[in-house]
Parts: C-alpha cells; structure tokens; sequence
C-alpha cells in the first residue's frame, strides 16, 4: 500500500544574492524532492501478531513517524539540568526538534587535571538524550587545538597519552557513545603548533595519516560497532587524499564515516558548491556526516536577516537530505548563549527563544518530511506504508477505545528492518 507522497518546498532560493545566483533553482536543488523521496522514503511491511502469535487482521491500524533515521543535530554544550528560564527552553526546544547531540570531549576541558574528568556531566547529558531518543555523539577525541596544562614534556610520553585516552574513553563510553570523532582536523595540523606545540608535536612527527590510523586502531578495538570519523573543516581534494589513504592491507577504509565541516562565519556557500562537496566525499564509499555547520541568523555587510538566512538554511538542509550519501547534519551551536567566535549562530537567541531557521527546520523535518497514516490489516496481519525511514509508534485497534501501541524502527542502510513481524503485547 503506497501512502501520499510529501511534498517539498525548494523555493527561496533566489533571495541568496550572496551565497548564489538565480539560476540554482535549476541547479542541485532541481530534483530535490523526487530524491529525497527515492532515497529517505521505502515500502514498510509489518505483520502484526498478538500475544500468542496469531494475526492481528482486518485491524485499523494507525502509524506515525517519531524519529527520522536521518541524523538531524547540533551539539548540546549549553545543556545543564538547572530550572533556569533559559535552560529549560534550551532543553525543550533541543528535544522538540532534534534526534542527535554532540557531546563534549574536549581534552583540555574534559581532563583539566591529570585524572580528574568531566564524565559525571557528559554521562548526565547522554543519559537525558537517551530518555528521549536522541543519538549522542562524542566530539573530540584527538584535536591540537590547545594541549592539557598538565602534559609532560616528554613527547614519547605525551603521543601514549594522546592515543592512550582514545581506547580509554571509547571503551569507557561503549553503549552510551557510539558516535565519534576520533580525530579532528588533520589536513593542516600544524597550524595550531604555537596553541598547541606538545599534542602538536606527537602527531606531527608521526605522519599526518599514519597518525589517523594510529587513532583509528584503538577506537575500533575498544568497540568494533562503533561508528568512527575523522573530521576536518578543509572540505576540498587536500582531506580527500588523506582519507582515501586510509585503508588496510586489503584497502578497506579504517573510517565509517566522512566528518565535513562548514563554518560560514564570512558568508553562505553557494548551493552548487556544497553538492560538489557531497559528490567529492561519496566517492570514499561511506556516509557523509556534515558535523559542525554554521550559518548567521545575520551578515551585517550584506541584506541577509533573519529570514533570508533561514531560507538558505531550508534549502541547504533540502539540498544535503536529498543527498543518498548523506546520513547527518549537526548544527553549530544551538543557541547564541556560548556560541563559538561569540557569533550570532544559533538556533536560539540568547534568551533561548527560536530564530525563524529553528522554525523553519522544525516545519520541514517534523511537517513535511514525515509520515502518519491510517491503514487496515488484511486478514494476515498484513499491513504496508510508503513512508520516511526512521522509528513509528504503531497502534493497533482491540475494541472501541483499545489500543496495541509498540514503537517499530525501519532503517534506510539496513532492508531486513524493512519487513518485521511484530508483536503487540
């Protein structure tokens, strides 16, 4: 049984004059929703079965789309359990609209003395997202940005202590963090030699891939179902031939997944330019994750407000989703409060109330990317959807005002999730 199809709103696209031309809107945005509907929507068959294993039919059955299986995100720094008025509005709005957090793992910060960690917040904050259904992942695990104070001088020692952490956190972390960025920006690590000179120095003598396995390695041992990245703010050929060299004997990439950064403090990139980005990285052969995107609410030197950044931001999420190689987007910060470069970058103002982009990505991911439908089971049990991948509530009727209710989750990257019996207990 084949549901509606629904529908995809690509316009605005003209308003960019400073991230493209006209002329885009017959660019990579053209066939939009006809891709996102060939590759985020499938045929869904449930066999529905009671207690004892006998069909559910000629049953009316009801089934709504809770959670995408598409990873919609942004990292959750700001988040505390405090009862202040901007804290609860933080952790509402991030629940009303998100299935997917960042969480902090920044050495310097997460380790401020050798031994003493910030586990007991990060494990509080991944216990909320869990209560709700919201994906964790962990962010960074290797970055030069700035080195611990309590490093020792001897780089031998410090290189142990770098990948050390590494299999210590992933380990630590097993089941509750299965997301993570192992190591972040490698393309022009050297940059940061004067920030960071020792964690600077331990990689850098190593070899820039060799130092991206050597990170690798560990993660995998420590939890082989984890997902791992690298992730790099350079999204042109330079990080690609990095990546690319990083395989096994047998040329298996040791990665699972590509991280692209897209900071645009200077401006929005133009639509064209971002899918050039996809189609570089889907030649790796593994998901995309855009993992740390930013966008203005607004550009002073230019007539981009509030409204015209939050339709490029529409059209670029369109853009990214219809992608098939694309499995996540995490924004770059949810609220203003705390917001990287102190830029106006949020989701959230500073008093946590919603920009127009928060609306406007709350319409398309919740309102026009979903699915709800009212079917009727056959005298099998059998009923079939057309609709987006991701987890339904099924509700199944037993007598007036009676209901079987059970979540069922169909993945996009996994078929046999896409025929399931279920029992209704």
């Amino acid at each position: 049984m084949r549901g509606p199809i629904m529908a995809l709103s690509c316009a605005g696209v003209m308003c960019l004059s400073a991230a493209g031309s006209a002329g885009e809107e017959a660019g990579p945005l053209k066939d939009a929703g006809a891709r996102i509907e060939q590759h985020r929507m499938g045929d869904i068959r449930l066999a529905l079965l009671d207690g004892r294993g006998r069909p559910l039919g000629d049953r009316v059955v009801e089934v709504e789309l809770v959670r995408h299986d598409f990873l919609f995100g942004s990292n959750i720094f700001q988040w505390t359990a405090s009862d202040g008025h901007f804290h609860r509005r933080y952790r509402t709005r991030f629940e009303e609209l998100l299935n997917y957090a960042t969480l902090p793992f920044y050495w310097w910060a997460y380790e401020p003395e050798a031994g003493k960690t910030d586990e007991d917040r990060v494990r509080k904050i991944a216990a909320w997202c869990a209560e709700r259904g919201i994906t964790v992942k962990g962010h960074p695990l290797i970055w030069n940005h700035m080195d611990p104070a309590w490093l020792p001088d001897d780089e031998a020692e410090v290189r142990q202590l770098v990948f050390g952490r590494v299999g210590n956190i992933v380990r630590g972390f097993a089941g509750t963090v299965d997301i993570w960025d192992v190591l972040n920006e490698p393309t022009d690590w050297a940059r940061n030699a004067k920030k960071a000179p020792k964690t600077t120095a331990a990689v850098t003598n190593m070899g820039t891939v060799e130092a991206c396995k050597e990170a690798l390695r560990p993660a995998r041992t420590a939890n082989p179902e984890a997902t791992l990245l690298i992730n790099d703010y350079v999204t042109g050929e330079a990080y690609y031939k990095v990546l690319d060299q990083l395989r096994d004997e047998e040329g298996t990439l040791l990665l699972d997944a590509v991280g692209i950064q897209t900071h645009m403090h200077r401006g929005p990139r133009p639509l064209d330019e971002m899918w050039a980005v996809c189609e570089r990285f889907a030649r790796l052969g593994v998901p995309l994750h855009f993992t740390e995107t930013t966008v203005l609410s607004e550009y002073p030197d230019t007539k981009l407000g509030e409204e015209e950044t939050a339709q490029y931001v529409a059209d670029l999420y369109t853009l990214w989703f219809s992608h098939p190689a694309v499995d996540a987007i995490t924004w770059w910060d949810f609220s203003d409060r705390g917001a990287w470069l102190g830029a106006k970058a949020g989701l959230l103002r500073e008093d946590g109330t919603p920009k127009p982009v928060y609306e406007r990505l709350r319409t398309l991911i919740h309102e026009t990317w979903t699915t709800k439908e009212t079917l009727k089971s056959n005298d099998r049990g059998v009923v079939e959807w057309h609709g987006f991948y991701g987890t339904y509530t099924v509700r199944v009727s037993r007598g007036p005002d009676w209901w079987f209710t059970k979540e069922v989750t169909a993945r996009r990257r996994d078929p046999k999730t896409h025929t399931q019996r279920v029992l209704m207990r």
